[in-house]
């Protein structure tokens, strides 16, 4: 990890180095080390707004809830998880926005509050459904693209045959 974090820097490749510090936060976070974790997400979502990386943003956010989360501090998460979503939403990240109301389900659930947590629950089955929805019309789109694509070249071939049948027939006739 070092060495690519080093070759990215050279290389002034700020991309990479929104994801190198991803990296090193991973590595914080396993070790338990929630304060170095997000000082390196901190870091990252600093590159990430440089260069107008909203999307890269918005990850870094629900990373940072992600993190209090798993270390049990469930009312710290809920900010970054409401964020989050925040930032997702005008870019239409709908996937960060089922997570992100997936997310405040289980922490709400893991403080009780099972009224959020159910309303939460709610909003994440209704983005889950919409993302089914969306790719379940874009594979009949694609499936009725290929018929009608079939079917034109049924059509083309039909005509060729015709027009060798009309060009023999023709022939036959002189």
């Amino acid at each position: 990890m070092l060495k690519a974090f080093e070759i990215r820097k050279q290389d002034q490749d700020s991309i990479g180095l929104g994801y190198a510090y991803l990296d090193f936060a991973e590595y914080e976070l396993r070790k338990g080390n929630l304060v170095g974790a997000q000082k390196f997400v901190d870091q990252s979502t600093e590159i990430r707004k440089l260069i107008g990386d909203d999307q890269g943003v918005a990850i870094n956010t629900v990373i940072t809830g992600e993190n209090y989360f798993h270390v049990g501090q469930y009312k710290k998460a809920i900010p970054y998880f409401e964020e989050s979503i925040a930032l997702a939403t005008p870019i239409g990240y709908t996937d960060l926005i089922r997570f992100g109301y997936d997310m405040l389900q289980q922490s709400y659930v893991k403080l009780g509050d099972y009224k959020n947590a159910y309303k939460h629950l709610q909003q994440a089955q209704m983005f889950n459904d919409s993302i089914f929805n969306l790719e379940k019309s874009k594979a009949i789109l694609t499936l009725q693209t290929q018929y009608e694509t079939e079917k034109k070249e049924k059509e083309i071939e039909l005509l060729s045959i015709e027009n060798e049948l009309r060009a023999s027939e023709i022939k036959n006739a002189n």
